[in-house]
C-alpha cells in the first residue's frame, strides 16, 4: 500500500515539474516574460516615493552647497526633491525612483546624518563631517 502510494505521488509530481520547466526555459514562454515585463514598467510598479525628515542645518548648510545632495542622487539613481521645513527644524526629502535606488539614496542620507551627528557642536565639526567623502570613513574610525 505504502509503496504503490509513494509511487502515484512521484508519478503526479514528474509532469507538473516537467511543465513548469518548459514552461520557464522554452521559447513560448520569452516573448510572454517580455509582455509581462513591460505591462509591470508601464504600471509604474517599479516607481516608489519615499520621503524622510533631515535636519535642516545639515541639508541647508551641507548637503546641498557642497554637492552630496546631487552625488547621493547620481550614486543611487534616485531623484531627491527637497520639501518644506516641517517640523520645525526639520526639512523634508523625498526620494522618487525604484525602490532599490531610494533604499540606497536613503541609507546614504542616514550615514550623512550620522557622521553629521557625531561630529556636533560646532560648524567647524559640521564642516569636517561633511568633507568625510565615503561612507567607510566614518564607520572605519574608532570612536
Amino acid at each position: 500500500g505504502m509503496g504503490g502510494f509513494g509511487g502515484f505521488g512521484m508519478g503526479g509530481m514528474n509532469p507538473m515539474m516537467g511543465g513548469m520547466g518548459m514552461g520557464m526555459m522554452g521559447g513560448m514562454a520569452s516573448p510572454n516574460e517580455r509582455a509581462f515585463m513591460t505591462a509591470l514598467q508601464a504600471s509604474g510598479i517599479n516607481s516608489s516615493e519615499l520621503t524622510l525628515l533631515l535636519p535642516q542645518v545639515l541639508v541647508q548648510n551641507i548637503l546641498v552647497p557642497r554637492g552630496i545632495m546631487a552625488e547621493i542622487a547620481q550614486r543611487s539613481g534616485a531623484k531627491i526633491d527637497l520639501g518644506a521645513e516641517s517640523p520645525p527644524g526639520m526639512r523634508q526629502v523625498t526620494l522618487s525612483g525604484a525602490m532599490v535606488a531610494n533604499a540606497l539614496a536613503s541609507l546614504f542620507l542616514q550615514e550623512k546624518v550620522i557622521q553629521f551627528q557625531q561630529m556636533g557642536g560646532s560648524m567647524a565639526e559640521r564642516r569636517r563631517a561633511a568633507v568625510a567623502a565615503s561612507p567607510q570613513g566614518a564607520l572605519g574610525r574608532p570612536r
